[in-house]
């Protein structure tokens, strides 16, 4: 079972929810980034001022557990919900209509022992325009979808710069190598290196490792990124600089920047350009900076794709657990505060 979480709080996404629940289920897609199906998502909700409804606190997904599972996966939600006043559990899909009812009869009863105080439970067959929902408690509890492509939750995830994919599939495509070919070719040079060098003696000064990378993140931010071998390689060797690596990792930590969006970039790159296992270690920044703007969903894809990488990547390995657990995002950010004097001082936009 794969569950993602996303905090509002941390996201791109503002909106203020309607009291329909249609509105609350046109938003997940957006804030998961992709189209859920065959899923429950967990949605925790703040409570609302003067009667108004509260806006959205966490936002969890997984794929829909079996009967002889259903408590299990009901207690991994339990960290999302605790502590706010209300959530809604959306059942997507299923071979049946209101299916799952072990894991809502599970939810209902774990949640409320948490101190949640409403908890409101939905299926759906499918997110899309005009599919009807259904609560499990209240047969008179219903409605439809707004449009989810021309409506006022897409135009508000349009203006935030968001891309909804059709699906978790495409989504998890963007991480796929770029080439093949060139993943092989390198794959070979890293073995050469390897067989020409002592492992220490391939590991870049800080200062060059350092110049390395703000290079490459400032060439990201002008949009004229294209990694050659010698890019590749010369990245990798600068990485295997601890000070480098924390450095890199820091850049996530605070509000978002330029510089920010551009080494995220740099990241992705190096994720679809650079052979395991040493694409581990950019696949672990890629997720460890998309956990901290929020993106649950995509950081757990990238961690995966990291341990699939490089199995024993310890970094890897402590933010799988870490997001496996559901930390929030402020509690892991104290991975990337490095020593202000490691910082890249990336002046990236200068010519």
């Amino acid at each position: 079972m794969t569950t993602s979480t996303r905090p509002a709080a941390q996201s791109q996404l503002s909106i203020n929810l309607s009291s329909d629940p249609g509105d609350l289920i046109a938003a997940v897609s957006p804030i998961l980034g992709f189209r859920p199906a065959d899923s429950i998502v967990v949605i925790a909700r703040k409570r609302g001022e003067h009667g108004k409804p509260g806006c959205i606190g966490q936002l969890a997904r997984s794929d829909l557990p079996p009967p002889e599972f259903a408590l299990a996966a009901v207690e991994r939600f339990v960290p999302v919900v605790r502590g706010y006043f209300g959530a809604t559990v959306l059942v997507i899909g299923g071979k049946t209509e209101f299916a799952c009812e072990e894991f809502v009869e599970a939810a209902q009863e774990q949640f409320a022992a948490v101190g949640v105080e409403e908890v409101h439970c939905l299926w759906i067959e499918a997110i899309r325009t005009g599919e009807p929902w259904r609560c499990y408690q209240d047969p008179d509890c219903g409605g439809e979808l707004p449009d989810l492509e021309g409506g006022r939750i897409a135009a508000v995830a349009a203006s935030a710069g968001l891309v909804t994919y059709s699906s978790r599939e495409a989504s998890l495509a963007r991480l796929n190598a770029a080439d093949p070919e060139a993943i092989a070719r390198r794959s070979r040079q890293f073995d050469a290196a390897a067989d020409k060098a002592e492992p220490d003696s391939r590991t870049m000064e800080p200062e060059k490792g350092f110049s390395v990378v703000r290079e490459a993140i400032r060439r990201a931010h002008l949009g004229t990124l294209e990694l050659t071998d010698k890019d590749v390689l010369d990245l990798v060797f600068a990485m295997q600089n601890t000070e480098v690596r924390d450095a890199c990792l820091a850049l996530s930590v605070g509000p978002r920047t330029p510089v920010t969006h551009a080494a995220e970039q740099l990241w992705l790159a190096m994720v679809r350009e650079c052979p395991p296992p040493e694409r581990a270690q950019f696949a672990t920044l890629l997720a460890f900076s998309s956990y901290l703007r929020g993106d649950g969903t995509f950081a757990g894809m990238a961690i995966d794709n990291a341990l699939a990488a490089d199995p024993g990547h310890l970094l890897a390995g402590l933010l799988s657990r870490a997001m496996d657990a559901m930390l929030p995002p402020d509690r892991l950010a104290d991975l990337g505060r490095a020593d202000p004097a490691l910082d890249l001082d990336l002046l990236v936009d200068r010519a």
